[in-house]
């Protein structure tokens, strides 16, 4: 009698974890119409519910907000703090402003770790207000604005700044005469580049308010006192960012161990901004956002020892059935920090993949997740593929290279 019991203490979770209950429930759809059904399961397409013929899914997207939340919610355990930030992400994309807080709140309670990615989301979503069309008029009155920014760093560091322009950036520097002219090729081969795959000058699609403001600074010192006193930011140990303020954008990159790694993160930096600011800033997953500011770095200098090192990780790995799977990546959210390199491989691998595979077709697949599609559905509605079917395709691609 007692391994009787067991058994069934041991299945009711199983049960409980696999969203499965039976009950009489109300659905609301996102036209405002209920319907009294019986609720099979609850899975990753939706709500499953019974029917005369057998079973129905309805899709989350397809019900009232609250509705569809409230389903969701059914199927996180308390303690899944990964889960609760799954929620309160769906909560931002449905307008549920609370319960996201909510739910963000109880990540970082159960997970401290996760604070700092979760202010990224609340950025990204803060971003995603349609932002005014500009006349010529006040785009001139912001580049004005945009070019007196070097006094600013000026003043911040004590050093001498010297103003650059070019068709698409301005750079405020410290670096003496002799760079001046690499700095501006760089940037706008960096938009050329960016142009080839998303044809933004074709299609004029909106990028960032004014011109692209990049501030390089020729020591650490000097970056770090700018970004203290300026942005207010502890830059102490970056290696450079980029920042979001409204619809304008700025790159920062002090000089590092090699003038070369100060080049290669100049355009790794500068691809995540062109990437954030592709239309409207919706959420890109942390995997394609490294993958692609790393594209455009290997591209633009492919000897790169680091992108050596990548290479030979990735391949290493598929030796060994090793690999790391697209669908885990997305799931977690990785590469987290920079010491993550087996993320940062992988990642870089998928993405140039899914770029030499079809370019126009990575330009749809970005365009879908900035118009709110998962990144999966994305995927589907590009390349006609799901995760599993990246996952065959690259690694068929990657052991013929072998």
């Amino acid at each position: 009698m007692k391994r009787r019991g067991l058994r069934v203490l041991l299945l009711l979770p199983a049960l409980l974890l696999a969203g499965r209950w039976t009950s009489a429930d109300v659905l609301t759809t996102a036209g405002g119409e209920k319907l009294t059904v019986t609720v099979l399961r609850v899975t990753d397409e939706g709500v499953v519910v019974k029917t005369a013929d057998g079973e129905k899914t309805y899709k989350f997207d397809d019900l009232e907000a609250a509705c569809a939340y409230a389903y969701l919610r059914r199927t996180t355990h308390d303690k899944d703090a990964e889960g609760h930030i799954r929620l309160g992400k769906y909560c931002l994309k449905r307008k549920l402003l609370e319960e996201a807080k909510a739910e963000f709140a109880e990540a970082a309670k159960l997970d401290p770790a996760l604070e700092e990615e979760i202010k990224k989301i609340w950025a990204e979503a803060n971003d995603e207000k349609p932002r005014p069309t500009l006349s010529a008029d006040q785009i001139e009155v912001i580049e004005a604005e945009q070019r007196t920014r070097g006094m600013d760093a000026a003043q911040a560091t004590g050093q001498k700044v010297v103003t650059l322009e070019t068709d698409h950036f301005i750079i405020h520097t410290t670096f003496p005469a002799g760079d001046h002219q690499l700095f501006k090729d760089l940037c706008e081969n960096l938009y050329l580049g960016f142009d080839r795959i998303f044809q933004i000058s074709k299609t004029n699609d909106r990028m960032w308010d004014g011109k692209c403001v990049m501030y390089f600074f020729r020591d650490r010192e000097g970056f770090v006192k700018f970004s203290s006193a300026v942005h207010h930011y502890p830059a102490g140990a970056a290696g450079g960012y980029f920042r979001a303020q409204g619809g304008q954008c700025e790159v920062v990159i002090p000089n590092l161990q090699s003038f070369d790694r100060f080049k290669e993160t100049l355009v790794h930096e500068g691809a995540h901004a062109f990437l954030h600011f592709y239309r409207a800033p919706g959420h890109v997953p942390t995997w394609v956002h490294e993958g692609v500011a790393q594209y455009f770095q290997f591209d633009r200098f492919p000897e790169s020892s680091t992108a050596r090192m990548l290479n030979r990780t990735v391949l290493e790995a598929v030796k060994s059935y090793r690999v790391l799977p697209v669908k885990e990546l997305a799931k977690s959210r990785r590469p987290g920090h920079g010491a993550d390199f087996e993320a940062y491989a992988f990642s870089y691998s998928y993405v140039d993949y899914l770029i030499r595979k079809a370019p126009k077709g990575f330009a749809e697949f970005v365009r879908g997740m900035k118009s709110g599609l998962e990144p999966e559905e994305a995927l589907k509605k590009a390349y006609d593929w799901d995760y599993e079917s990246l996952q065959k395709n690259w690694l068929r691609a990657v052991s013929r290279s072998r």
